[in-house]
């Protein structure tokens, strides 16, 4: 998913504006009919109560970006700090859902499933980085980054120090060659905004590709510890690790909403409730409050 993960969810400030709609353009009048739809839709946010700067930022997202092809759905999620999700759903939603509440309405995420996005997973080494573009499980692209030299060898201690020190040569060219590896992956994130750049290797060359990382590829960059570049590792092997760091990754969201609907459950005035006389008595206070799942 794209503007955040779900993770970043559980960390915002409340309330949350939660908008799942059908933005299909399947029809020739298709645009038109999005914008009817979104208009009912922001009448509903603004009704209640939601900030106008956070309906506009959602309308923003749903209107400003480029049309989907054929059947699709859009789901997401901001609060006055900005959107946190937007994602492409795998098919459209029976009825529109907009929420304006003080956690993110979910539930259509889990009906109509995410449609793939795009990670990266860069295996690196001071001589260059094998790079792999995923969409789903699948491989959608594949391209070697070699580094601007030679394969990097440290001088021994029986060679001389000075302006032509070999060890010296060596270390400039290992830091030339990460940073063609950061160039080529900056490239991938400004021009494809990937929801995650994995990268493998050993543990020098991850701490150099860090450091030479500029914030927009850090705040996408995870290590994947699996190995390191030319130790044998397939691409199976990388798809089965990704799938894995996914998985982990969404336990702790759903852990994380688990842990703060258990404190809210046990709170007179919590946000959290079950069966209908909650609810039902909430209404009546206009405090009814949806959970993200």
């Amino acid at each position: 998913m794209r503007a955040s993960n779900l993770r970043s969810l559980t960390e915002q400030e409340p309330p949350f504006v939660s908008v799942h709609i059908d933005d299909s353009h399947d029809t020739e009048n298709a645009e038109h009919e999005l914008s009817l739809r979104w208009r009912a839709v922001r009448e509903d946010l603004v009704d209640a109560g939601a900030e106008q700067r956070v309906v506009d930022l959602v309308e923003d997202t749903l209107l400003r970006s480029a049309p989907p092809v054929g059947a699709s759905g859009r789901s997401i999620v901001a609060t006055k700090s900005g959107v946190h999700l937007d994602a492409r759903l795998v098919r459209p939603p029976v009825r529109t859902v907009a929420r304006h509440s003080a956690l993110p309405y979910l539930v259509p995420l889990i009906e109509h499933g995410v449609s793939s996005t795009l990670q990266v997973v860069a295996v690196v080494d001071h001589t260059g980085a094998d790079v792999l573009e995923l969409t789903g499980t699948s491989v959608a692209h594949r391209e070697t980054v070699d580094g601007v030299g030679t394969p990097v060898h440290h001088a021994s201690g029986a060679e001389t120090a000075g302006p032509g020190d070999p060890q010296r040569r060596s270390d400039e060219q290992s830091r030339k060659n990460i940073a063609a590896a950061v160039d080529h992956l900056c490239a991938i994130v400004d021009r494809r905004r990937p929801e995650r750049v994995y990268v493998v290797g050993e543990t020098t060359s991850l701490a150099d590709l860090h450091a030479a990382a500029p914030s927009r590829l850090a705040d996408v960059l995870h290590n994947l510890p699996i190995g390191a570049r030319g130790s044998g590792l397939s691409e199976s092997d990388i798809l089965a690790a990704v799938a894995q760091a996914d998985e982990r990754r969404r336990n702790e969201v759903l852990d994380a909403t688990a842990r703060r609907f258990d404190a809210e459950i046990h709170r007179e005035e919590g946000l959290a409730v079950e069966g209908l006389t909650g609810p039902r008595s909430a209404g009546r206070c206009a405090t009814v409050r949806s959970t993200p799942w």
